[in-house]
């Protein structure tokens, strides 16, 4: 896990059991609903840069319709999140993603997409090294009830964290 700024890592393990946590510096360099450029250099030397153009499929917009025509209080709630969620998973194969849930952790998060994309093209240099082109994920990951999808995608929006998170000060 790279965290910035790295002070943050110890934040960070609250809500995540990562193996190792670097300082980082991430540098947004564009984020709209079409792009996304980032370049991450980390304080053990490694280097990240990645693009990715966006796409705004019928799937999305069909989440994004369906999320606007229902009030904040019932997307909040946990029959709200269930129903999202079961409209995530059909509509953009999320893998049994909960909105809602906990982390490997037992910490509690909510998420709250407001836009949604898909990834129609990406690249990638670890290193300097190109990483070649995009493809579909061969395995998935669970870190409690958050699953990794094998298609990516975007989601600009809100992660709601527990606080404080089990060990840590208020």
């Amino acid at each position: 896990m790279y965290a910035d700024p790295a002070t943050a890592g110890e934040y960070v393990k609250a809500y995540h059991d990562f193996d190792h946590i670097v300082g980082a510096s991430t540098d947004w360099r564009l984020a709209d609903f079409e792009h996304i450029e980032v370049v991450v250099a980390a304080d053990d030397g490694t280097t990240l840069e990645l693009s990715a153009a966006l796409a705004h499929p019928i799937s999305t917009r069909l989440m994004e319709g369906l999320s606007g025509g229902v009030p904040r209080t019932i997307q909040r709630s946990a029959i709200g999140a269930t129903v999202s969620s079961f409209t995530l998973n059909r509509l953009m194969g999320a893998n049994g993603l909960a909105l809602r849930g906990r982390t490997e952790t037992g910490t509690r998060y909510w998420g709250e997409a407001d836009h949604l994309r898909t990834v129609s093209d990406a690249s990638a240099t670890l290193n300097g090294v190109d990483l070649g082109r995009t493809v579909s994920g061969t395995s998935i990951h669970d870190f409690g009830d958050v699953k990794t999808a094998r298609e990516p995608y975007v989601v600009f929006g809100a992660l709601h964290l527990e606080y404080p998170a089990s060990g840590q000060p208020l």
